[in-house]
């Protein structure tokens, strides 16, 4: 039996899509995280969530890690589902199953409290969590040290599953396996239901814009005007019927007018249910979403990735930054070298480029 720990529908996609491509059992739990971040619960029909490999869903408290009182149990019933499908996990609850494996993402810390429904021989494996597992540091990277969340599981550190391990260029201490792709016929019926693609509401126009969150990542404050500056040049040369905005799911704030979106989603869903993807024209910094299109789903829509033009703005000249700057793009060549048309994939210089590449395929020259 596993137990999958998530706190993102990425981390729900790829950990359900992988437990039923193996033919295993899960109990799933749910991680509220910090109030200022969307939780995934929110976003969730919990009564979509029936498949027989899905034994039980319980929501837990990342934070402080106690039972809610009535008034929020209530609610939270109310809002996420009902008692026979909802219900709510405290530290050292006496339930019924036990787990010979746990799979959650590389920034999970909530090991300690399932402790004792662990099996003696229990393997904790990650699952990928988007592009920063291929960008960034970690624990599970060879010469790193272990945070104190981690040290009570060191002996039982089992796999680290990646949807391209062939973009992976880290050294890792631990196996990597690859994910399954994720397809309409063999994933999970539990992603449809619980996630409201079949009722979604949104319309994408052909030219998709994925605005970034920059709040939300360490960068200078030079990005926002870079920003600006290609919004403006995508506003210039698309007519507003061409174009969506995709707002970052924790946007707090829409600067882009009528035709922002955000939608609960997620993106890679979406990707699978439209039969028109490849056809769609998706622009972005370096938004997960854009690229696992492709990775995860084996689609092929229109890529611009723009990130050339913020890399003198978030990068310093640190050891640190250059080694991530050179995992960076070498990924975006990587997702572009993926495609079996590479034309498809755009990778503008400055912003004169991005002018040429947008008016090129508006026109059905590219």
């Amino acid at each position: 039996m596993v137990a999958l720990i998530v706190e993102t529908p990425y981390q729900m996609i790829n950990g359900l899509n992988l437990i039923k491509n193996d033919c295993k059992e899960c109990v799933l739990f749910i991680k509220f995280v910090e109030e200022k971040s969307k939780r995934l619960a929110r976003d969730l029909n919990v009564n979509g969530i029936k498949e027989d490999f899905i034994k039980d869903v319980y929501i837990f408290d990342g934070k402080s890690y106690v039972l809610p009182g009535i008034g929020k149990r209530i609610l939270y019933k109310i809002r996420y589902g009902r008692k026979n499908v909802i219900k709510f996990y405290i530290p050292n609850m006496n339930l019924k199953y036990k787990f010979n494996e746990v799979l959650a993402s590389r920034s999970e810390t909530s090991f300690n409290i399932f402790s004792p429904l662990y099996t003696d021989d229990v393997k904790v494996s990650f699952i990928e969590d988007g592009i920063g597992d291929y960008l960034y540091s970690d624990f599970l990277d060879e010469g790193s040290e272990y945070p104190n969340s981690i040290k009570s599981i060191e002996k039982k550190l089992g796999s680290r599953y990646l949807v391209t391990p062939q973009l992976f260029k880290k050294r890792a201490r631990v196996p990597i396996e690859k994910l399954p792709l994720l397809k309409k016929e063999t994933m999970p019926k539990t992603l449809f239901q619980c996630f409201p693609c079949g009722e979604e509401k949104v319309h994408f126009n052909r030219f998709v814009y994925f605005a970034q969150m920059f709040d939300a990542l360490p960068i200078q404050t030079e990005c926002p005007r870079i920003e600006k500056e290609i919004y403006d040049t995508v506003r210039d040369v698309l007519e507003e019927s061409d174009l969506t905005v995709k707002l970052h799911p924790r946007s707090e704030a829409n600067v882009y007018g009528s035709n922002a979106v955000i939608t609960n989603t997620p993106w890679e869903i979406i990707a699978l249910v439209d039969e028109d993807i490849d056809n769609k024209v998706l622009i972005s910094m370096c938004s997960g979403s854009v690229f696992y299109s492709k990775l995860l789903c084996d689609k092929e829509p229109y890529v611009i990735c723009v990130m050339k033009l913020y890399l003198p703005y978030i990068y310093t000249d640190s050891e640190k930054d250059i080694a991530e700057k050179e995992r960076t793009m070498e990924f975006i060549h990587g997702v572009k070298n993926s495609y079996k048309n590479k034309e498809k994939f755009m990778i503008p210089e400055n912003v004169e480029e991005l002018r040429e590449m947008l008016k090129n395929t508006k026109q059905g020259r590219v």
